[in-house]
């Protein structure tokens, strides 16, 4: 038997093993059951998100011209988050300028479309802006005019947890 109080105020009971006599004890029901305990019991043992990352968009890019774009990384956890690396997927066309960065270190720009950066220790609430610099190269205006969005996907990881965003589209201008 189970009994669960959800985030809206409803209490919900859940009772596998009268069901399963009830049915006298088919496979189907069994399986039904096993999902609905799965189902309720996960979210309980799933840590707590406790990296809140947002952006600011590069304002004014242009195709083989560059622009910043904003990252910002705060921990909304308990505890230290120790040695939080970002990593910037840049959409096909867009590169990482090396020795741009602020506010963190360049761990791994091997792949400019995919650089890592490390971050130092965010105490609890603390956060930390990275600025970095990117470029759209001359594949980028192909990328454009075949009608494909500007995105890019920010994530962070820690031994605390991790978390990630899908930027907005980026305005790139051709002229």
């Amino acid at each position: 038997s189970l009994t669960r109080r959800p985030p809206t105020g409803e209490t919900w009971h859940f009772d596998c093993q009268d069901l399963i006599i009830a049915h006298k004890h088919d496979l189907p029901t069994m399986r039904v059951c096993t999902r609905a305990l799965l189902i309720l019991l996960l979210p309980a043992f799933l840590p707590a998100q406790n990296i809140l990352i947002t952006f600011q968009k590069p304002a004014r890019l242009f195709v083989c011209g560059a622009d910043s774009l904003l990252v910002q990384v705060q921990n909304v956890g308990s505890a230290v988050l120790q040695s939080p690396q970002l990593t910037a997927s840049l959409p096909l066309g867009l590169t990482y300028v090396p020795g741009t960065v602020k506010g963190a270190s360049e761990q791994n720009i091997s792949n400019p479309s995919q650089p890592i950066f490390a971050l130092p220790d965010l105490a609890p609430t603390q956060s930390r802006q990275i600025v970095l610099m990117v470029t759209a190269d001359c594949v980028a205006k192909k990328t454009l005019d075949a009608g494909q969005v500007f995105t890019a996907n920010l994530s962070v990881q820690s031994p605390q947890g991790s978390a990630q965003v899908t930027t907005s589209s980026f305005v790139v201008q051709t002229g």
